[in-house]
């Protein structure tokens, strides 16, 4: 779950930085060499599902999205991050514009539980609509999301500054490691809490000293961090961005973040560590 969390949240951004974007590889339980089943309805008809959405829609989120991207020019280092993650999120739905919606469709005929099917089907569509107002639907350059993260991050945004060390493999000394971490956990920022889940047990925190290594070195360490930003109000929710991302990627719907990330301990004892590092992060950022 760890893996696939992280894959998620970082290997997009590592790609797309290039302006690639990787081919959809099949997933457990498909065949990987299959063609494609016919879907279910001509493409025409899954363009203009989308567009029943309604124009009204789609300018209620053309304007929330250029209302973002002044906030973010006017140097708003918040806004510019949620610009960056926003483009992010969009890169594959406008670079397969025509098949996005499609695509989800026989990804979804591959699925054995149909109330998951559909609960892809649908965040495909929602997602395929939002990001139609994102630019009127272009190509995203990798460059935009990097260069937005970047912005934020020396605009003082600790979230950036987390998920920009965690993209470059910075390596922070051990007077940098504290510092940053007691930075975190002073800001009562959920969004800084959920991106040093990225950096807990990489590189860039190895050289923490004893103040903070206990819960930055293990895998449990980047969800007890993400679990708690959640519930500090980071949107883990099912219906979040981050849950939709990781809906379309694993086919794993409806549920909250926390929920998915005890589905993967594979032991009684993963959840007792697991329950024992949130406390011990509620803890730090009670104290500080």
């Amino acid at each position: 779950m760890v893996a696939t969390l992280a894959a998620v949240a970082i290997a997009g951004y590592v790609a797309r930085t290039h302006s690639n974007v990787p081919p959809v590889q099949a997933e457990a339980g498909e065949d990987a060499a299959a063609s494609p089943a016919p879907i279910s309805r001509p493409l025409h008809q899954e363009r203009r599902a989308v567009a029943q959405l309604g124009s009204a829609e789609l300018a209620r989120t053309t304007m929330e999205f250029e209302a973002l991207k002044l906030r973010a020019k006017q140097g708003d280092a918040a806004a510019q991050r949620e610009l960056a993650l926003t483009y992010e999120k969009c890169v594959e739905a406008n670079y397969r514009q025509d098949e996005f919606v499609t695509l989800y469709e026989w990804k979804s005929q591959h699925t054995r539980d149909p109330s998951q099917a559909a609960a892809r089907m649908r965040t495909a569509r929602e997602r395929a609509t939002v990001c139609k107002s994102v630019d009127g639907g272009a190509v995203v350059p990798g460059e935009l999301i990097a260069g937005w993260l970047e912005q934020a991050a020396k605009n003082g945004d600790l979230a950036a500054q987390a998920r920009v060390a965690a993209f470059t493999g910075r390596s922070f000394d051990e007077e940098e490691a504290n510092q940053f971490i007691e930075r975190v956990v002073k800001s009562n920022d959920p969004a800084a809490m959920f991106m040093m889940g990225i950096l807990a047990g990489g590189r860039a925190l190895e050289a923490t000293g004893q103040k903070y290594n206990h819960v930055v070195t293990s895998s449990i360490d980047t969800d007890a961090w993400m679990a708690v930003a959640c519930r500090m109000g980071y949107d883990c929710s099912a219906s979040g961005d981050v849950m939709g991302t990781l809906c379309l990627d694993t086919g794993i719907c409806e549920r909250d973040l926390e929920d998915f990330l005890r589905s993967g301990f594979k032991s009684d004892k993963e959840m007792q560590e697991f329950d024992r590092k949130v406390a011990e992060i509620s803890r730090l950022v009670q104290e500080e």
